[in-house]
């Protein structure tokens, strides 16, 4: 069977209401019943098999599932991600552009980091405002262990039936380069993203913030500056994290 065959059968197929799951099956048996005589398979070229099952997700309004094989190792090298080698320079409010786009990559990979770190989704992690990042919440609480933590406010949580919210934890790691607490402070230093007076975080954990920016914002004017006035939606925060794979390798 071609592969211009197999897309007819597939039209027919969804004239009759076929679900992905069906469908996908039956993709997969006439595939796997041509390479069983060493017969050449259709769509079986680069990316053709992924494109054809995420083109049906739209034809059965299924969204398109958003999954990175983010391990421990990768998420290691997100924390780790160097400056690219350049002449002494005032940083990136002195108008260098090597430090500006490390800025730029610096908050895909902080994303990515968090998202795995706190078990998020990408709209939960790009929804966070930097007020949703509560340093030191345990030694508040008067546990001395953990201090140099942080709790993560999360507002909304898939299969969170009252609202009330997530607050997964950042720890401490035993090697300082990957203190991602750390990192997201300094990120909010020099970006100047941090909380605002007048925040009502504290006192409504589970509404937005009306005067907080993003703790991930937007890129702006192609790279050159952050959007502050609204949060990345799922697809710019997915966005990230993909381009942050690319970052580091």
């Amino acid at each position: 069977m071609s592969t211009d065959a197999l897309r007819a059968f597939i039209w027919d197929a969804l004239a009759f209401e076929s679900t992905i799951s069906v469908l996908k099956h039956c993709v997969n048996a006439i595939k796997a019943w041509h390479r069983r005589p060493g017969m050449p398979a259709p769509a079986d070229g680069p990316g053709d098999y992924r494109r054809l099952t995420n083109s049906l997700a739209h034809f059965q309004g299924t969204p398109r599932r958003m999954i990175f094989p983010l391990h421990a190792r990768a998420v290691r090298r997100l924390l780790l991600l160097p400056v690219s080698e350049h002449a002494a320079c005032g940083g990136p409010r002195g108008g260098c552009r090597v430090c500006r786009e490390f800025l730029h990559r610096w908050r895909d990979c902080l994303l990515g980091a968090v998202a795995t770190l706190s078990c998020s989704r990408c709209a939960e992690a790009g929804a966070l405002q930097s007020c949703d990042l509560w340093v030191d919440f345990d030694l508040e609480a008067g546990y001395q262990r953990w201090a140099g933590g942080a709790a993560l406010n999360v507002k909304i949580r898939k299969n969170d039936q009252f609202r009330q919210g997530h607050q997964p934890r950042l720890g401490v790691p035993r090697d300082p380069r990957l203190h991602v607490v750390r990192q997201l402070l300094a990120f909010m230093r020099a970006v100047g993203n941090g909380p605002r007076p007048g925040c009502t975080k504290r006192a409504e954990p589970q509404c937005p913030c009306p005067v907080c920016p993003p703790l991930f914002p937007r890129s702006a004017d192609r790279g050159r500056s952050f959007d502050l006035s609204r949060l990345p939606t799922a697809g710019e925060a997915s966005a990230m994290v993909v381009r942050a794979l690319g970052h580091v390798g």
